[in-house]
């Protein structure tokens, strides 16, 4: 991102009366943290309007509808699409017969990431090669788009690309992380496959151009599907049921990085003003309970209570001593749950499977599962789920066996350091490995004070 990107955004977001950004803050360049926003003049208070983007120059669902049907007036949605009124697509614009190509009810059955990243590709990359000589509405967004560099510390990223060094990380990656990791790879390439055969009549139409082979495509596809994951906004689409769905992105919003503080630093709202293409109105950041009054002070967004291993798999980053971290320690539980009863019995109630542990407390999920393996007692552990029985019964019970579970931990993340200290591979990529284990071991280490006295 350069300097003249910047500029540009701000005059492109600058042609709507709508937009706001406040002359108090300023974008940065940071080496350490990367991009981010900052105070750059005066104070910012509790409610104070910062950022204010407008619908017409938000991508999500409804917008990209409307821009396809600038190009093939055949897409009829009522309230989103273009009016035969409002004259005809441009002949000579390739866009019109790729996009020609499409048909209401196959658009509408695409899921918002499958449409975006269809659209995102077709105008940020492909138009260059069909010959067209009309940029993008959306290029200055575009142009500050995250770069595949900056996005490279995302597993099912790296775990994806054809091509990748880290990939040798795939297997130091932690329970959580690795789960996570191919949750996002499936769901990434289920929604390749779904926009595959669209591109494949692209690649037909202009087989004559330019074209880029479906497998570069395919790298390009990648790029643009973790901006989108990684950048997307939580927020009502009307087309939309699913919440996987209902989001938005937001040129200038997406520069605000992320704080593991809650409900204190700047909040989204959802406006209704000029809600354009009957879908998402104008998204406005305000200033939070915390005042900003020092100058160059970052001002920050709170993507949610996230624990590293969420972080890193989303959004490609993690935090120093994160307070939402938490370890998975089902594997060890599960493995000390040895008699079928048990395990029958925890099924009955739910509580087999889904052990954790974070720093201020053990799952009571844990508790449960060690207080029957230490006591076999399944009347008063019944009592014990209930809230009938307390910890100060069970306590002394299960204390060793919970000491063990930490031990077991403990000799697992230190190995799985150890491990990623000597990995070669990029830097970057392994300190956020990194960073997990030894968030973990903060945990552990805290617990094991507690239990093994």
């Amino acid at each position: 991102m350069t300097d003249t990107a910047v500029v540009k955004l701000l005059d492109w977001l600058r042609t709507s009366d709508l937009t706001f950004i406040s002359e108090k803050i300023e974008i940065v360049q940071d080496a350490a943290s990367g991009r981010g926003v900052r105070l750059k003049t005066s104070e910012i208070n509790c409610n104070e309007e910062i950022i204010g983007i407008p619908s017409e120059f938000q991508l999500n669902f409804h917008s990209v509808l409307h821009h396809l049907s600038q190009f093939n007036r055949t897409l009829i949605v009522p309230g989103v699409t273009v009016a035969e009124a409002d004259g005809y697509a441009d002949a000579e614009d390739p866009r019109t017969l790729a996009y020609g190509l499409l048909d209401t009810e196959t658009v509408l059955q695409l899921s918002s990431f499958q449409l975006l990243a269809l659209y995102i590709l077709a105008e940020w990359v492909l138009v260059r090669t069909w010959g067209c000589e009309t940029q993008s509405f959306w290029q200055p967004f575009f142009d500050i788009f995250p770069t595949r560099d900056d996005l490279r510390a995302i597993p099912a990223y790296y775990s994806l690309q054809s091509v990748s060094t880290s990939k040798d990380l795939l297997p130091l990656l932690s329970a959580a992380s690795s789960s996570h990791c191919k949750r996002i790879c499936q769901l990434a390439q289920g929604d390749w496959a779904r926009i595959c055969g669209i591109l494949e009549q692209w690649n037909a139409l202009f087989g004559d151009k330019n074209t880029i082979p479906l497998e570069e495509q395919f790298e390009h596809f990648l790029h643009i599907y973790f901006i989108i994951n990684s950048r997307c906004l939580y927020t009502p689409v009307p087309l939309k049921d699913n919440r996987d769905d209902n989001f938005t992105m937001v040129p200038y919003v997406d520069f605000l990085n992320h704080t593991t503080t809650v409900s204190e630093h700047c909040y989204p709202k959802v406006e209704s003003v000029r809600k354009l293409y009957g879908g998402v109105g104008r998204f406005s950041i305000r200033c939070g309970s915390h005042a900003y009054r020092v100058p160059m002070e970052e001002i920050f967004l709170n993507y949610g209570a996230h624990s590293n291993d969420f972080l890193l798999n989303e959004y490609g980053f993690t935090v120093d001593e994160n307070e939402w971290d938490y370890i998975d320690v089902t594997e060890i539980v599960e493995s000390m749950i040895q008699k079928p009863e048990h395990v029958n019995f925890l099924r009955e109630h739910d509580y087999y499977g889904d052990y954790t542990i974070a720093f201020d407390s053990v799952s009571f999920r844990v508790l449960v599962a060690l207080a029957l393996v230490a006591t076999n007692d399944y009347e008063r552990v019944t009592k014990y789920m209930m809230g009938y029985i307390t910890d100060e019964y069970f306590g002394s019970k299960y204390s060793d066996l919970l000491v063990e579970v930490l031990q077991h931990a403990q000799q697992s993340c230190d190995a799985a350091l150890e491990s990623a200290k000597k990995m070669t591979t990029d830097q970057y990529c392994t300190e956020s490995i990194i960073t997990i284990y030894r968030g973990y071991l903060r945990i552990i280490r805290h617990h094991l004070e507690v239990y093994a006295d």
